[in-house]
């Protein structure tokens, strides 16, 4: 089964005991995280290596930091499906992922 994850969901729980939501919650907070701003764990998230670059190719780049990381940081999950969507009112750009949990 495909389970899909955006960048934006923000419903956290410090405590999950659900193996599927803690996965996903894991996924979440990976591709919503900038890499160097968890202390302890410097690694933890995306480059942002995107940044200032041409939506083309800020896409491409976002989408392989993305997929980079989810496969370091969740090996219990798969990456099958990312895109990018683009937020028109605030000018966001938002990370959603389709994963097969291991």
């Amino acid at each position: 089964m495909i389970y899909s994850v955006s960048s934006d969901d923000h419903d956290f729980s410090l405590c999950e005991n659900n193996k599927l939501k803690s996965i996903l919650q894991n996924i979440s907070l990976i591709i919503s995280t900038r890499k160097g701003s968890v202390p302890m764990y410097r690694g933890f998230g995306l480059p942002m290596m995107f940044l200032d670059k041409p939506s083309n190719i800020a896409d491409t780049i976002l989408l392989s930091e993305a997929i980079d990381a989810v496969s370091t940081y969740e090996p219990r999950a798969e990456v099958v499906d990312a895109h990018v969507v683009r937020s028109s009112t605030e000018g966001r750009l938002i990370i959603k992922i389709g994963v097969e949990i291991l």
